[in-house]
């Protein structure tokens, strides 16, 4: 299974094995590149495998240094698991960032599983006969011989006019996705998944707002987001469509960065309809950026 999401991080690897507990990993190094290994075990007897990053670990590392926590590592894996520790379901309200992970305590022989609010990072998981697995990537659980490789006719329809599965389902009857914003608990054979942050409640109906304050609080909100990701032990960069959203990531990149901002596109030779390199070039030429296109 490990072998299969090599490609979705081919820096490092890690497994954890202890009775009929298996967890492995496959790393992208982003942060904390010598010390951030996984699976990570903390010493009160929990384990976690993580993907993603956390913006706000730092301020959160803070928080949880006060209260007595020592941490061994830079990384914010090692965060999100004290903070798991510490203030159990309740840490994902203080996680500004994109992550599916999953904790594993010893003691209880239960796992703990959660996906960001957007569902940035892909999470899935099956229940076959006396077990569970789980994974970031469907072939990665087929090679777990005890899956069911039943395929999901009842919603292939859906899926071949929408071009995506709805809900929790997938091309396979007995794989389910965690739906964004939700978590997993497993323990004793049974699986318990719940909602804890919908883009619904957030949705509510407001009084009006002049469009100029709209403007400049929008402009901060996007600006911030460029900013917390800056964060990095390896260099950054951004991928530069010559659209609108690209284009104003890379504005604020540029002016945010002291080192000269490297941009990436990809074009497609003879289709002019859906060609954006020239535009990306453009943007690239206005803000000084070492681009690359393909």
């Amino acid at each position: 299974m490990k072998d299969r999401l090599r490609h979705r991080g081919p820096d490092d690897e890690g497994v954890f094995i202890e009775g009929s507990v298996a967890l492995g990993h496959s790393r992208l190094s982003i942060i904390d590149l010598k010390c951030g290994k996984q699976p990570m075990t903390d010493r009160r007897g929990f384990v976690i495998v993580y993907n993603g990053e956390i913006y706000n670990y730092k301020s959160i590392r803070n928080d949880l240094e006060s209260m007595g926590e020592v941490f061994e590592t830079n990384s914010d894996t090692e965060v999100i698991l004290k903070s798991f520790i510490v203030w159990g379901k309740g840490c994902l309200s203080r996680f500004n960032g994109m992550f599916a992970f999953c904790v594993f305590n010893k003691m209880e022989q239960s796992f703990f599983l959660a996906r960001d609010r957007l569902g940035i990072k892909p999470l899935l998981y099956t229940k076959m006969k006396g077990g569970f697995a789980f994974s970031s990537e469907i072939p990665s659980i087929l090679a777990c011989r005890s899956v069911s490789r039943k395929v999901n006719l009842e919603h292939i329809p859906f899926y071949l006019a929408h071009l995506y599965f709805p809900g929790e389902k997938t091309a396979y009857r007995d794989i389910q996705k965690l739906r964004p914003g939700h978590y997993l608990y497993y323990k004793n054979d049974r699986i318990i998944t719940q909602c804890y942050w919908s883009l619904e409640e957030k949705m509510c109906p407001q009084k009006a707002v002049p469009i100029v304050k709209l403007r400049d609080e929008l402009e901060d909100l996007v600006e911030d987001a460029v900013k917390i990701r800056m964060v990095s032990d390896v260099p950054i960069g951004a991928f530069l469509s010559g659209g609108i959203d690209s284009g104003i990531v890379t504005s604020h990149l540029a002016r945010l960065h002291h080192d000269k901002v490297k941009t990436f596109s990809l074009g497609f030779s003879g289709d002019i309809l859906y060609d954006e390199t020239p535009l990306a070039s453009k943007v690239a030429k206005r803000y000084d950026t070492e681009h690359h296109a393909v």
